[in-house]
């Protein structure tokens, strides 16, 4: 599942306004729509698979394929989520 997935086409886990948006009965208000629930069990569920060593291992040796692998925020990411893994 690629992040522009995520980023721009999923249902988001929260209201699209802030609070000072939102009317007086919002607390009256289901707080989460389908949608929204649905967004949260995907969350969930990426994080849990994202707690597995075999996961961010995955996840690590895909991004150091990456062109962004040229930039040292990228390669310290890669490191730290490697590190990661080597621990647990």
């Amino acid at each position: 599942m690629g992040a522009r997935l995520l980023a721009n086409f999923q249902p988001k886990v929260s209201r699209r306004h802030p609070p000072s948006a939102w009317p007086p009965d919002h607390a009256q208000r289901v707080t989460h729509d389908r949608e929204q629930l649905e967004a949260l069990a995907l969350a969930r569920t990426l994080h849990e698979a994202g707690l597995t060593r075999e996961e961010r291992e995955s996840w690590s040796t895909l991004l150091a394929g990456e062109p962004c692998m040229r930039w040292p925020w990228c390669r310290t990411l890669v490191g730290e989520v490697r590190g990661r893994s080597a621990r647990r």
